[in-house]
């Protein structure tokens, strides 16, 4: 879009490109605007003034709050840099070089079909103008690093599940600004708030220590384990929730079963955490009481994984209290060292045979130690499975992390309550007790 080749027919647009210093006046044959130069922007507005002056030296009108907003700081901080060059720059606000461009200011969440790939699909769409507000609860949303999401023009598209009708809807009505939200999409969310209000009529779980919403298979394969839910399992049935597939529980009734067992403070930590992965301080809490945790939820299978530096000091170490509850027998160390590289190695492999530690693994089999190394190969081969991990070093596992992926309890036992010492990409789901 041309600039005026007349001062007095100056536009704002002209005015806004000049103190960004982007106008091509300097290549106009009318002398009175060839001189205009040394115009500077001011430190409190330069990042927006520059920006829009960019829009519209490329061609893009200004909207309605673009042109308010530069008429306001023209003025206030440019009307004497403007009158040095006998520009009174209020003369020139409401000259305009294109029409004031209208936004499309609709709020709205509906189903699209969407064609990528060769493929179409429905899926669920959420559409606003910019609001950071609305933005950071959808990168709340977004977290979950769901691989279908995409963002097209002022529209957030995700898959078409009930997870994501319930959590936009959410989002929509938290705000002033009212949200066109498509019927049918209403009308799931509407089912799907009745089933929350109404969960235990719904959601799989137990109640009053009884199975509901349960499959017969889920039923079956979980009482095989701890029994029917009674007073005295219940603390482990909810501490297996994520395992067993079971969401309801009456958290009352969940306390009541930890006090009635006299489960530890550890123990009912463990059992009220929110993440998979836990990091528990072993100077807070020791070897001993660990023990007893592990006991009292009964979370055997367990693999053990000991770091190789130092595995002499830990086998010894949770041998010591493990023995007290399970015989040595169901315990076995899938890895010796080589005397060559350790200086405590015949000390270590010494240890496994004077404990009985160097048994096979089978179905019976409780406790699993390797090192973080590896993952033996026999252990890969065997049908034996654990239902929790613990994990007693800061090195990065190579197979041993992939081996445990998917537990639905890994405990790290370290000195110091955080985590920052282990792989990365698990800090943020880690919870430190």
């Amino acid at each position: 879009m041309k600039q005026t080749n007349d001062i007095n027919d100056l536009t704002v647009e002209d005015c806004v490109e000049l103190v960004a210093s982007i106008s091509n006046f300097k290549f106009s044959t009318n002398p009175e605007l060839h001189d205009l130069h040394s115009f500077t922007l001011h430190e409190d507005n330069h990042r927006i003034m520059f920006s829009i002056a960019k829009q519209v030296f490329r061609g893009t009108a200004l909207t309605h709050k673009q042109h308010e907003l530069v008429k306001k700081l023209l003025v206030e901080y440019y009307a004497e840099q403007f009158a040095k060059h006998n520009i009174v720059i209020k003369d020139h606000l409401d000259n305009l070089r294109l029409p004031i461009r209208k936004l499309d200011s609709s709020h709205w969440v509906k189903l699209e079909e969407v064609s990528r790939d060769g493929n179409t699909e429905t899926m669920i769409v959420i559409r606003f103008p910019f609001n950071k507000k609305v933005i950071s609860r959808l990168e709340e949303l977004k977290n979950g690093n769901d691989k279908n999401y995409f963002y097209e023009k002022h529209k957030h598209f995700f898959p078409l599940t009930e997870k994501y009708i319930w959590k936009l809807v959410n989002i929509a009505m938290r705000f002033e600004q009212k949200f066109d939200i498509d019927e049918s999409v209403m009308s799931v969310y509407n089912e799907l708030t009745t089933m929350d209000k109404n969960s235990f009529n719904y959601i799989p779980g137990i109640k009053d220590n009884k199975f509901i919403n349960y499959i017969q298979h889920g039923i079956d394969c979980a009482t095989a384990d701890l029994g029917l839910p009674t007073e005295s399992n219940l603390y482990q049935y909810y501490d297996r929730k994520n395992y067993y597939g079971l969401e309801y529980f009456d958290q009352e009734q969940v306390q009541h079963s930890l006090r009635a067992n006299n489960c530890s403070s550890l123990t009912t930590l463990i059992v009220e955490r929110k993440t998979t992965e836990v990091c528990i301080n072993d100077i807070t809490w020791p070897v001993t009481e660990f023990g007893q945790t592990l006991y009292e939820l009964d979370r055997f299978p367990l693999l053990v994984v000991l770091d190789e530096t130092s595995c002499m000091t830990q086998l010894n170490r949770f041998h010591s209290v493990l023995s007290n509850y399970i015989p040595s027998s169901q315990m076995s160390v899938m890895f010796r060292l080589e005397n060559e590289k350790f200086e405590y190695a015949r000390e270590f492999n010494q240890f496994i045979h004077t404990k009985g530690l160097n048994n096979y693994v089978d179905k019976n089999t409780k406790v699993v130690y390797i090192s973080n190394n590896k993952v033996p190969k026999p252990l890969y081969k065997s049908d034996w499975y654990p239902i929790a991990s613990l994990v007693l070093t800061r090195q990065a596992m190579r197979n041993p992390e992939l081996y445990i992926n998917g537990i639905d309890l890994v405990m790290y036992y370290d000195q110091g309550s955080t985590v920052s010492g282990y792989n990365l990409k698990w800090q943020d789901r880690v919870e430190n007790i």
